[in-house]
């Protein structure tokens, strides 16, 4: 058996075996899910604190709100 286990962009998992079907544990697959989800939580606030002032600005936030926000640990 081959398994073959693939993370597309967005995080979207994908683990199945040469019949198509999933031959992961549920419980293996929400931790990969939940691993994801960190992953966008922690891309999201890194390009929060990249963007310009007008950007923030358009959004109604400021330079301080976005640093403190990009500060903040993934798993929060």
């Amino acid at each position: 058996m081959t398994l073959h286990v693939r993370i597309q962009r967005g995080c979207r998992l994908i683990a199945e075996d040469q019949t198509s079907r999933s031959v992961l544990p549920n419980s293996v697959i929400r931790g990969l899910k939940k691993l994801c989800h960190y992953w966008e939580i922690s891309r999201q606030r890194r390009q929060l604190a990249e963007l310009s002032d007008e950007a923030l600005w358009d959004i109604g936030i400021s330079r301080a709100d976005a640093l403190q926000e990009s500060r903040k640990p993934f798993w929060k």
